[in-house]
């Protein structure tokens, strides 16, 4: 669009544009107003603006030519050759400013160009600083920005709004499993399927990773933000197919409403209610409650002392012993791992775990745990008590860490033990969930370290297959102790226990039953030939001191054994 009142110098301009190279299809309007009822009926990639058309007066033609028009590039045309006006103009929108009567074709052209791509790139770092250039929701910012906004429409019409923060269940082991690419196809996805639940004026954004955050306006009723939760779960767990592979997604939703909620509460409302629909087992949603507030207070500052503890050494092990069935004598021994608290003595693993899970803080915790077992047991063999192994438990996220290999062999050579003295526990859970690639990475492991000892601890809880146990490469499997519990008087606990007895030696793996608390359990188990067992019976969990003075007697633990 060439916006020019002198038809002489319109045509002069226009001749050099269409002799470039590329040349340029030109449309000319002489009046401001007929340059804007064109832009209104066409596209233009560019207008070509004369500064000194008679309606001007001053730069207040190029801006409100930016007002009307803000996402065309404009190169301004002047009889002045003067450094301040053209600073001037720059300043007020244009890509460029030409003295008339200066330069040819080429420089017009080239000017012209220019002045496209600077308005391409500046549009595409304006989208880039407002939209995530992977899904193309909205990012943070401009979710940030929209909420500010909502929450003024919503004080002005006193209509109800409803903050919801999303985070996908599992994704990790998508990326870890199938790839990045994989990953980045089913945020895509993901973001695809949200969009179509809720309406054109209602914001989703990507808030990172896998953190989505929605917002809803103008609600009569908190049940109308449930429904749309439940219509974007039911919508994402819809079967795709990423890689060849078919798979369901699911996801933990929160929901904080206003009122009550103020604005700036309403993102970490959502939050912690996320947080309390991830706790119940994920694809879920809940409403945010005070009680919650609590609950995350109380949580981050257990997580602030489980960071003090992993830096000042807070932890230690205790070790519980693990009898061989037929002699009474230990055979092993698991260590557990148990937290000094400085104020609450020594913690259980049961309150703080999960927590160390979901923070990824459990790698840190787990490496520091393989090698203090390695070095104990190899200082109870260079004190010349009887030879056991130590048994560690590896967590789903430290399974999945590239450097697991190289963290067991240092332990490994730094205490001196053969591998067949430490055996690595794995939940049968791990094996069900993406059990293909644990099963590869297990493989791997077993290939590099040689002859380390690998056990299934807990099974019967995740539902593994026959088929998949047959392929493990294990030596070990424990059966969990809710199967124990019952025996001998339960039949289904004992006909259970006693068929995994005989499936598993038929399949050349040793068994291993936990939570033995009784003499009657105890000779069940020895009488169908269940190679090992631990619990109370046999043994609470010790420091390494005590422990080590079971292992100088060296004699049967149980006057259970027949």
């Amino acid at each position: 669009m060439l916006v020019q009142d002198n038809l002489a110098d319109a045509r002069s301009v226009e001749m050099l544009l269409i002799d470039a190279k590329p040349g340029f299809e030109v449309r000319h309007a002489g009046r401001l107003g007929e340059a804007l009822e064109e832009l209104d009926r066409a596209d233009f990639d560019v207008i070509v603006l004369d500064l000194s058309l008679p309606s001007s007066g001053s730069l207040g033609i190029l801006e409100r030519m930016r007002a009307m028009v803000p996402a065309i590039p404009v190169v301004v045309l002047s009889d002045q050759d003067d450094e301040e006006i053209a600073l001037q103009t720059l300043h007020s929108g244009a890509e460029d400013y030409l003295v008339k009567g200066r330069g040819d074709s080429e420089l017009i052209a080239r000017a012209i160009r220019y002045a496209i791509e600077r308005k391409k790139a500046e549009a595409r770092l304006s989208y880039l600083a407002q939209y995530d250039p992977l899904t193309g929701l909205a990012n943070r910012t401009l979710f940030h920005d929209r909420l500010e906004q909502a929450v003024t429409r919503s004080d002005r019409s006193g209509n109800m709004i409803a903050l919801m923060f999303m985070d996908l269940d599992r994704f990790k082991a998508v990326n870890d499993t199938l790839g990045h690419a994989s990953g980045d196809a089913l945020l895509q996805e993901v973001a695809r399927r949200i969009e179509g639940r809720v309406r054109d004026s209602d914001t989703v954004a990507r808030l990172g990773g896998d953190e989505f955050g929605i917002i809803l306006e103008d609600l009569s009723d908190a049940r109308n933000a449930a429904r749309v939760a439940r219509d974007v779960l039911k919508r994402l767990s819809e079967p795709l197919v990423l890689d060849g592979h078919e798979m369901r997604v699911s996801a933990s939703l929160g929901i904080a409403v206003r009122p009550p909620s103020e604005g700036d509460r309403l993102l970490r409302d959502a939050d912690a209610a996320m947080y309390g629909a991830k706790r119940t087992s994920g694809n879920s949603y809940q409403f945010y409650t005070e009680e919650m507030n609590v609950q995350a207070a109380a949580r981050l500052a257990l997580e602030r002392d489980l960071r003090r503890a992993l830096e000042g050494d807070a932890f230690m092990l205790y070790y519980q012993p693990m009898v061989n069935l037929a002699t009474g004598k230990i055979a092993g021994a698991e260590a557990l791992v148990r937290w000094r608290h400085r104020e609450r003595g020594i913690v259980p693993p049961g309150e703080f775990i999960s927590v160390l899970e979901e923070t990824g803080l459990i790698v840190a915790l787990g490496e520091k745990v393989i090698d203090a077992a390695c070095r104990q047991n190899g200082a109870w063999r260079a004190a010349g008590l009887p030879p056991v192994r130590v048994a560690v438990n590896i967590s789903a996220r430290q399974f999945g860490e590239e450097n697991l290999t190289g963290v067991i062999e240092d332990a490994l050579r730094d205490s001196g033990l053969d591998p067949r003295d430490l055996e690595l526990e794995i939940g049968e859970s791990l094996l069900v969930e993406d059990g293909e690639a644990h099963l590869r990475a297990l493989d791997e492991l077993r290939k590099a370290i040689g002859r380390i000892r690998v056990s299934i601890d807990d099974f019967g809880t995740g539902y593994c297959s026959l088929h998949r146990l047959k392929a493990l490469p294990i030596e070990t499997l424990k059966i969990d102790k809710t199967f124990v519990a019952g025996i001998p008087t339960a039949r289904d606990d004992a006909a259970i226990a006693a068929a995994l007895i005989y499936l598993s030696h038929d399949l050349g793996v040793s068994v291993a039953a936990e939570g033995v608390e009784t003499a009657e359990q105890a000779a069940f188990l020895r009488e169908r030939r269940c190679d090992e067992a631990q619990g109370y019976y046999f043994g609470r969990p010790l420091p390494a001191d005590e422990f080590a003075r079971l292992l100088e007697a060296d004699s049967p633990l149980a006057d259970v054994l027949p």
